[in-house]
């Protein structure tokens, strides 16, 4: 294959908080560090991320107003960045900025294209419109990136995968940046949260949205505290659901033991209070970022299968995968848990993670797909 330059243009929905625009930011940042020269392209105007680029990509993180779904004048504008930056190579990220992608790139072959695809469900009222328009898409892109090999086989038996073209590449974190706590810090935050030492403490990392199942973690709460468990629950995230967790605390008498944070900037030291993660999701959760964090810090998680749960949690000591909604099943792991916590050896979960998913070994992945280096083949479907 041919080595190309370290030009590269990257074309995102936004700069909002999510899993996919995280995953955006940290290759930017590990690629722009390696010498690479970025242009990052969001399309629409939500910026609670621009912070967190490195200082020298800010003013390459470009704004492109877009009137409506698809306008002519935002693929001018962006055709036009191509041409200022000499871009050897785009990275559109989902399926909006993959279109933007095509139409800006027109019929100039020399600029490769390539789609990071964060997406494994679909709204059944827009599938067909979706499987039409993505394979057609497909077609024209030099490679398909996924983000595990769970999304890149689901893709495949649906028929959107077109042979040949697809791999996967794990998400990463900065193993440097979640580290394991220092006890100082679990008994500090502990007392501010007025949760005393030697109580069980869960924690849910996700914002409060229907689909993320806190109202579960509540039920199954209850059940804990009846069997004379010492147990709290830590949600830190904002959204929708925020006032039905309240109501449903108040309800059966856990007021007191269910603690929402809100929003921060930093979620270390909500891990470093607690003994293990909660994820109930039953939709969305392609490759969890707050899995990853979670085992870095040295805090087994609890989780329903989905996504690529599997690829993640692969040992006993890593955590706990569970049916769907199986709150008995649910219970039983936390009860597990609490009975190995003053055993577990927090020091290989952090090392386990620095070993298979920190954001260096994704960015070096990257890295070689860009250049041609075709060291991913046993990645490849």
């Amino acid at each position: 294959m041919v080595r190309r330059s370290k030009s590269l243009m990257v074309i995102c929905n936004s700069l909002g908080t999510g899993g996919a625009e995280k995953h955006t930011v940290s290759l930017v940042n590990g690629l722009h560090r390696k010498g690479w020269s970025i242009v990052l392209v969001y399309l629409s105007h939500s910026t609670d991320l621009l912070a967190e680029l490195d200082e020298g990509l800010r003013s390459r993180a470009i704004y492109v107003h877009r009137r409506s779904y698809l306008d002519l004048a935002a693929v001018a504008s962006i055709r036009r960045l191509l041409a200022q930056y000499r871009v050897s190579s785009i990275l559109s990220v989902n399926q909006l900025p993959l279109l933007y992608s095509l139409l800006s790139r027109g019929l100039d072959r020399r600029i490769q294209l390539f789609s990071g695809w964060h997406t494994t469900k679909i709204p059944i009222r827009e599938s067909v419109k979706f499987y039409l328009s993505a394979w057609w898409m497909f077609k024209f892109t030099t490679k398909v990136i996924y983000v595990c090999e769970t999304q890149m086989n689901h893709w495949s038996s649906r028929w959107l995968h077109i042979r040949g073209r697809g791999l996967y590449i794990y998400n990463g974190i900065d193993v440097k940046k979640f580290v394991l706590p220092k006890q100082e810090t679990r008994l500090e935050y502990r007392e501010r949260l007025d949760i005393p030492q030697g109580a069980l403490v869960l924690v849910s990392i996700a914002m409060l949205r229907p689909e993320k199942r806190h109202v579960d973690m509540v039920s199954a709460l209850k059940r804990l505290v009846d069997k004379g468990f010492d147990v709290y629950l830590l949600c830190v995230g904002e959204g929708s659901e925020r006032d039905s967790i309240i109501l449903a605390a108040e309800e059966l008498g856990l007021k007191r033991r269910v603690k929402l944070i809100g929003l921060v900037d930093d979620v270390q030291p909500y891990l470093a209070a607690s003994d293990a993660t909660l994820m109930l999701s039953n939709a969305i959760e392609t490759f969890s970022i707050a899995v990853l964090e979670s085992l870095s810090c040295g805090c087994p998680v609890v989780a329903y299968d989905i996504g690529g749960i599997r690829e993640q949690i692969v040992a006993d000591e890593q955590g706990v995968v569970l049916p769907f909604r199986d709150e008995g099943a649910l219970v039983a792991a936390i009860e597990r848990l609490q009975s190995q916590r003053h055993r577990l050896d927090k020091k290989r979960l952090h090392d386990y993670v620095a070993g298979q998913f920190s954001v260096d070994n994704m960015v070096q992945a990257y890295e070689e797909l860009f250049l041609g280096e075709n060291l991913l083949s046993e990645r490849e479907n």
